[in-house]
């Protein structure tokens, strides 16, 4: 099996680089050398490698989850611009299967520490770590809006769920220079996410849109798609594109720069300004 195994692994990389969804050699190594299939067990082996996304058999409509689409995976490996030795909080465990791509990319002396709210999938990405040697990825129980504040700082803060905004505790968490990456709600269906790379300002974080995801959603206390929020979106960035979205984020108290007034999502907790590159 092994060597099956690796040859559909090494096929599906092929095709993900073809379409140029694999751009940097460290996720193609990442990629080549995890074995995705030991993270959905059950299913067969040439659909552990096709390029689907699958729902836990184990999640109900509740705890819903699922081992996201490689092109997604690759995608986001790419935007979270993962370099060795250094620390990441992800949020959203799942099998497990992200986890362990992250911690091939920081190595040995990088530390990975991923969270999930549910029991069930934390047991089981423990399970899955264990089997391929990465006993050294932290999982952690817990409510990943909170972040995790024993292993802060943190260089990269990302999330494999989609959200309805930032948490404020992440850029609390956030090192200097680090980024949040994270697929967020900036409207459409409750499942339309733009993953977005954000670093902290003064008083702000500000960032670019990068993808177009649809995304399983974060649960727990930031949980809110499908909220009624004040939109009032300006002419400049109308119908913009992902790749052409420049976004600043406030907390609700900030004093917003009134040339930014008529340009933004209000939300529970931040005012999203969005603007076109």
């Amino acid at each position: 099996m092994d060597s099956e195994a690796a040859a559909l692994r090494n096929a599906l990389v092929d095709t993900l680089k073809t379409k140029g969804y694999v751009k940097r050699a460290e996720v193609e190594g990442a990629l080549r050398t995890v074995p995705r299939h030991l993270f959905v067990p059950w299913l067969p082996l040439r659909d552990a490698y096709a390029n689907a996304a699958f729902r836990d058999p184990d999640s109900t409509p509740e705890t819903d989850s699922s081992v996201s689409q490689p092109t997604a995976v690759a995608m986001m490996l790419e935007a979270f611009d993962v370099q060795p030795g250094i620390r990441v909080l992800e949020v959203g465990a799942g099998s497990g299967y992200n986890a362990a791509l992250l911690a091939h990319l920081v190595g040995e002396r990088g530390r990975v520490v991923t969270v999930d709210l549910e029991s069930f999938l934390v047991e089981k990405a423990r399970a899955n770590l264990s089997a391929v040697g990465l006993e050294r990825v932290e999982v952690v129980q817990g409510d990943g809006a909170l972040g995790y504040p024993p292993g802060a700082p943190f260089e990269r803060i990302v999330a494999t769920v989609g959200l309805p905004e930032i948490p404020p505790a992440w850029p609390e968490q956030l090192a200097p220079g680090g980024k949040i990456v994270a697929p967020l709600y900036l409207g459409g269906e409750p499942q339309d996410h733009i993953l977005v790379s954000l670093e902290r300002q003064n008083g702000y974080l500000e960032g670019v849109g990068l993808e177009s995801l649809r995304m399983v959603l974060l649960r727990g206390e930031a949980a809110g798609h499908g909220e009624t929020v004040e939109e009032r979106r300006g002419a400049d960035w109308r119908g913009a594109p992902h790749d052409a979205l420049k976004l600043r984020i406030y907390p609700r108290s900030a004093d917003v720069p009134l040339e930014q007034q008529q340009k933004h999502l209000l939300k529970r907790g931040s005012l999203t300004v969005l603007e076109r590159l």
